[in-house]
């Protein structure tokens, strides 16, 4: 049995099939660990766990989408709290006191070197992409030349196990305005939402990580996700999709195949009929 594993936030799990759904094609099993909000400290972690959880071993397969700097994991009695960018609900004042852009840098860099190397001691296949380009520090306004050097010496030892793409510049480049879904969200406005489309998502995974794992695509992938994409373009996603998408494709307790894939297809059209 060949198992993928996939790790991320919001851009691996979402309200609609991310990248990880479009490759049920070449795994038999596909298990989802993305998590809205998530920053990188619960993604290294969250792979520690499952490689003893899980028991993955050489022949699985195991790829990590990592998330942005600004985001501050916190692990509380009843599990991870994941809130997404660290100044959405705190005050600057109150970030100072805890967080710094300098420290996440620092962590994020020696998670993705520590979980390279625990990967390749247990020959496991593995690559690496990110939410956003974790390459580019030279924005940060606090960088100090110490810290830009750390990250390119870090990135010197880490770059073979990078994608050619990080997900938010492929999908600059490959759609440009057409990657947003209209999201319906409680007591507001309907508003597009922000993140990769499945047609985005299915091409990631044909054009960016597939060649990297030295794999190709289903290609029945293909029309699944016009398909999908077709009906999620149709009208409003509401809090009914997401219920419906958590009740067949519950990433948690299944594993995610290609029959519960194109059984989300079909509980899609009864959705929008």
């Amino acid at each position: 049995m060949t198992r993928l594993f996939a790790f991320g936030c919001s851009f691996t799990r979402h309200y609609w099939p991310m990248w990880p759904s479009f490759l049920t094609g070449n795994f038999d099993e596909v298990h989802d660990y993305g998590r809205g909000g998530a920053g990188n400290e619960y993604i290294f972690h969250s792979v520690l766990d499952a490689l003893a959880n899980k028991n993955i071993t050489k022949g699985d397969t195991v790829v990590v989408v990592w998330s942005t700097y600004g985001r501050n994991d916190v692990y509380l009695q009843h599990g991870w709290v994941t809130r997404g960018n660290v100044y959405n609900y705190q005050t600057p004042e109150e970030v100072d006191k805890i967080w710094s852009i300098e420290g996440a840098i620092h962590k994020t860099w020696s998670y993705i070197y520590a979980l390279r190397e625990i990967l390749k001691s247990k020959d496991i296949t593995f690559c690496f992409s990110s939410m956003d380009s974790i390459f580019k520090v030279e924005d940060v306004k606090t960088i100090t030349p110490a810290m830009m050097d750390f990250v390119k010496d870090y990135k010197k030892l880490t770059s073979d196990i990078f994608c050619t793409d990080d997900l938010s510049s492929f999908t600059r480049k490959q759609f440009a305005k057409r990657h947003r879904y209209l999201l319906e969200t409680p007591g507001k406005e309907p508003l597009y939402d922000g993140h990769p489309n499945v047609l985005v998502s299915n091409s990631f995974v044909k054009l960016v990580i597939c060649p990297k794992l030295k794999i190709t695509q289903d290609p029945e992938m293909d029309n699944l996700a016009e398909e999908i994409d077709t009906m999620l373009r149709s009208g409003v996603i509401s809090s009914a999709l997401n219920t419906m998408t958590n009740e067949v494709t519950d990433f948690r307790k299944l594993p995610l195949t290609k029959d519960l894939m194109f059984k989300y297809r079909d509980r899609l059209k009864e959705l929008y009929a």
